[in-house]
């Protein structure tokens, strides 16, 4: 019943801008001195709208050095002066897992190898060092919840499958990646070991 009621229901918006149902979302386009759109972003409403936080970020490819980081201290300056209290740069997925703990488990080391090893698709460490430029006032925790009974690859491929890809090529790459931690546990060991 508490599902089925809310209004606005989280999911991956991995480049979805939801113009369709906004929901209170506030958008910020940046434009070079000739007019040309370098960036456009999305910031999310929570705490009743007097906090926000980026939920999609999209830069021009081929786009001025620096205009994501213009663009993000723009939005949160002006958010600042309409009287936002707070403005989040969102997660950092599967940063901060601490493998060198005797208790670890495989779910761990794998989502710690994914974090050290996955630069195509979804790359969750180049996106923890982007947001840590920023030097953000407070880091809070996050915890992603699983069924311990979901096979590892299936969970693997759910968290690296945010983008939502169907690219051949791109699943061949997770798929020999998988394999080779599966093939090679020792991955697992290095890691722990501290080499």
């Amino acid at each position: 019943m508490w599902y089925e009621g809310k209004r606005l229901r989280l999911t991956y918006s991995i480049g979805d801008l939801h113009f369709e149902e906004p929901y209170g979302r506030r958008y910020f386009i940046t434009r070079d001195s000739e007019g040309q759109l370098q960036t456009v972003l999305s910031f999310l409403p929570y705490h009743r709208g007097r906090r926000y936080c980026v939920d999609v970020m999209y830069r021009r490819p081929d786009g001025l050095t620096g205009a994501m980081e213009h663009a993000i201290i723009s939005a949160a300056m002006k958010m600042k002066e309409d009287g936002v209290e707070e403005v989040s740069l969102n997660i950092a997925p599967l940063a901060g897992i601490d493998v060198t703990k005797l208790e670890t488990n495989w779910v761990e080391r794998l989502m710690y190898a994914i974090y050290q090893n996955m630069d195509f698709g979804y790359d969750f460490k180049n996106l923890y060092r982007f947001k840590s430029k920023f030097g953000p006032t407070t880091w809070k925790m996050r915890y992603l919840v699983y069924d311990p009974k979901m096979p590892l690859l299936n969970l693997a491929l759910s968290i690296t499958n945010t983008k939502g890809v169907r690219n051949i090529r791109f699943y061949l790459r997770y798929a020999r990646f998988f394999a080779s931690l599966f093939l090679y546990p020792e991955r697992f060991r290095k890691h722990r070991s501290g080499h």
